[in-house]
């Protein structure tokens, strides 16, 4: 029955295999869903035994992104960026979220261009603007606070003072907010233990890796699983990081039938680990 009913594991491959290279993401929709979609079909084809190594799988994801996400693609390869599959979904999502508002465009030759440039840079030369550009005119004194890295009003008149600038509007430069910003510091939180009153309430589970050296077995990576209420803890090896569902399947069906008591809560840091497809559907 089964070899007349069974589906081949070659045709489950095929399709599997067809989804992840061939998957396009749509214009305007969650990069998230899309990233955590890419990663469960890695993972399925993990399963099947079926290993990409991770620049041919951190290729296949940036194939499939729209347009809108060529800057992006660009600024990866051009800086040599080598990232996990989570790493650049985080990437990806943090990329997403910015206001379209303040993605600016920079142009700039010679010393003094926005993208390379430093405090004692000045602009050399200038260009011809082509259709639809403009000039921002700014004045004396904001313009040279700007070329010289966002140095304080009081820098500026020593500057001047010592004859090396000349600026006419120092007396109306307004306070600049983004300084400001940058100089502020944010109060320390106020530690808070979390209180529960049996085992299992409360689990932490973390990720760490990969070790510089494989320990017996290939496994350059573990996984924790902590007890909130009386901070026992178990340890698991994994290879790869897609194997912490898994381990905690394992660590779930051990300690609740050690102890009788159903995990309540599974706190973590929101990694790509835990947000596959597989891990969120089983929670």
């Amino acid at each position: 029955m089964k070899e007349v009913y069974a589906v081949p594991d070659r045709h489950i491959r095929y399709i599997v295999a067809k989804a992840f290279f061939g998957s396009k993401m749509a214009e305007g929709s969650s990069v998230q869903s899309h990233g955590v979609k890419m990663l469960s079909l890695v993972e399925k084809l993990e399963d099947l035994k079926v290993r990409l190594n991770n620049d041919t799988n951190i290729n296949v994801i940036l194939q499939s992104l729209p347009p809108s996400y060529d800057p992006f693609i660009v600024n990866y390869n051009m800086n040599g960026l080598e990232k996990s599959i989570h790493e650049l979904i985080n990437m990806l999502v943090n990329t997403s979220q910015r206001p379209t508002s303040l993605r600016w465009r920079y142009w700039g030759i010679g010393r003094g261009s926005a993208q390379n440039s430093s405090p004692t840079q000045v602009l050399e030369k200038s260009r011809k603007l082509s259709k639809d550009e403009m000039i921002l005119r700014l004045g004396d004194g904001k313009l040279w606070q700007a070329r010289l890295g966002r140095i304080s009003k009081d820098w500026i008149r020593k500057l001047v003072d010592s004859k090396s600038l000349e600026v006419e509007d120092l007396d109306r430069l307004p306070t600049c907010e983004s300084c400001l910003k940058g100089k502020m510091t944010k109060k320390p939180f106020v530690r808070q233990s979390a209180i529960t009153d049996s085992l299992s309430d409360l689990v932490h589970i973390d990720v760490c890796g990969p070790l510089n050296t494989p320990v017996r077995g290939g496994c350059s990576y573990f996984i924790t699983f902590t007890d909130n209420h009386i901070r026992y803890g178990y340890v698991y090896q994994m290879r790869y990081k897609s194997e912490a569902f898994g381990r905690f399947k394992e660590y779930r069906l051990e300690v609740e039938n050690q102890t009788g008591h159903k995990i309540k809560t599974l706190r973590s840091n929101r990694d790509g680990e835990y947000l596959s497809g597989e891990f969120v559907d089983y929670l």
